[in-house]
């Protein structure tokens, strides 16, 4: 399941995304997390987003993480495409 949590600055976005990951990790059901920060340049657009998902989905499964490295191995510089080409590669 995917929660995207979206609206104005400062209503308490990162605060509710933060409690639900804390929560979902105690009860051992959380795959990955990723959170958006206009204050760090590897947040600021969902460049790393699928880069990030599908690490935290490999360390998970061995056969995930089978399947991700080898496509690593056919193409080295995946996270450095555009996100439609990673998403595709790395998680479809």
């Amino acid at each position: 399941m995917i929660y995207i949590l979206y609206g104005v600055a400062a209503i308490g976005k990162s605060t509710v995304s933060k409690t639900l990951a804390e929560h979902a990790a105690e009860d051992n059901i959380l795959s990955a997390s990723f959170y958006f920060s206009r204050d760090e340049d590897n947040r600021k657009t969902g460049r790393w987003f699928f880069s990030a998902l599908s690490y935290h989905l490999a360390i998970l499964d061995r056969s995930l993480a089978a399947r991700i490295d080898q496509v690593l191995e056919q193409d080295h510089d995946v996270s450095g495409r555009d996100i439609k080409k990673q998403f595709n590669t790395l998680i479809a």
